[in-house]
């Protein structure tokens, strides 16, 4: 392998290597500033080039002895034993103890090759930690070092994404925009901690009487809103309404309409019922007093002398049916039907009591006055002629 081609740690730990001269992987390491780990690797791929090679110290690799590393151009020269042992070496001897020294030397060189490969077997068939004993132990706390390293270079990356998040984030929207019309109704619930009847929270926040039941009703279903039955043993004789639970700024003012949980069909309330469906629903009770919405209910003729002496203040105005409704509606205080309004507009305007002008939208207007009496010539009446 070329030198010029070598990976940054693997160069660097050849450098360290070349600067100590030898060295076992804990002191590479060191010397490179590199993991233990990163050094075992750099040094296998070192080996397997033929850059360094094996020192061979005597020391039993049973022993834990960890194993030492040199350059090639280091090891590649005689040691001082192949100098000593070497054949020829002692100059004295006769040519016996020449012959004699000659096979010492090469089997202590025979010895000395299988050592080498015995170390590199050693070498090969340990963790892979490279410490050259064998026992996997010091390969295994170089794995959980790396392991903390790479943890803790995880947490200064999270640290340092944190820090530059933006600081000036748009705040979360809420779920839901508060209806102003249920905050008030809630306020005006709230200020009659003992229940309120619905004809007052009409008066009360000028909303429309069909406006204020609508609420009501959403706030009931959600659980901010409370009904409570009429009770005339405790005097009172109408339906109270007291502040729920449920924050009403959840409250969505025209939820889904509730529905079976056997047959998922929608469930209509008493006072929602279609009328042409009326047979089939609980029939009215007899004797009540009061309507759907708390108000007092008309007497007998009572809304049609009401509707008839508004027309007969007003005459000469061509007056609708939802005219005469709002206008009714915000003298009397209560909530007024307008099928009930035209109904009485008809009966007058049948029986002469008032005219009809248009039916569609259905429109009435007050009798002209009656004219003046008048001498059977045809001449006003006057004071000279009483």
């Amino acid at each position: 392998m070329d030198a010029n081609k070598l990976t940054p740690t693997t160069a660097e730990t050849l450098d360290a290597l070349t600067a100590l001269g030898q060295g076992n992987t804990h002191e590479i390491s060191a010397r490179s500033g590199r993991s233990r780990s990163a050094t075992d690797r750099a040094l296998k791929q070192l080996a397997d080039a033929g850059l360094i090679t094996v020192v061979d110290t005597g020391a039993d690799p049973a022993e834990g002895t960890p194993t030492r590393y040199t350059p090639t151009t280091t090891a590649d020269g005689p040691t001082t034993e192949d100098t000593v042992d070497a054949p020829g070496a002692d100059h004295h001897n006769n040519g016996d103890d020449t012959v004699e020294d000659a096979d010492a030397g090469i089997g202590k060189t025979d010895d000395h090759d299988n050592e080498d490969q015995d170390d590199e077997v050693v070498d090969q068939n340990d963790d892979g930690n490279g410490d050259g004993n064998g026992d996997g132990e010091d390969g295994d706390e170089d794995e959980d070092e790396d392991d903390e390293d790479d943890d803790e270079d995880d947490d200064e990356r999270e640290a340092r994404k944190s820090d530059a998040a933006p600081t000036s984030a748009a705040p979360a929207l809420p779920s839901r925009i508060p209806d102003r019309v249920v905050l008030l109704l809630a306020g005006i619930l709230n200020a009659f901690p003992t229940g309120i009847d619905a004809t007052t929270i009409v008066q009360i926040s000028g909303k429309h009487p069909v406006t204020v039941k609508k609420i009501l009703s959403a706030m009931e279903q959600a659980g901010a809103a409370i009904r409570t039955k009429p009770d005339p043993a405790k005097g009172n004789d109408k339906e109270l309404w007291l502040l729920g639970e449920t924050n009403p700024a959840d409250v969505d003012p025209s939820p889904e309409p509730p529905r079976c949980p056997a047959c998922q069909q929608v469930i209509r309330q008493g006072q929602n019922a279609n009328p042409r469906s009326a047979g089939t629903g609980t029939p009215r009770q007899q004797g009540t007093t009061t309507n759907s919405d708390g108000s007092a209910k008309f007497g007998p003729g009572e809304l049609r002398a009401l509707v008839k002496a508004f027309i007969n203040e007003h005459p000469g105005h061509e007056l609708t049916v939802g005219t005469i409704q709002r206008e009714l509606q915000v003298r009397l205080g209560r909530a007024i039907s307008p099928g009930a309004v035209r109904n009485n507009c008809a009966s007058l305007a049948a029986a002469g009591d008032c005219q009809l002008v248009t039916d569609e939208p259905y429109t009435v207007t007050a009798n002209p006055a009656p004219a003046t009496d008048s001498t059977p010539d045809g001449g006003s009446e006057t004071d000279d002629d009483k």
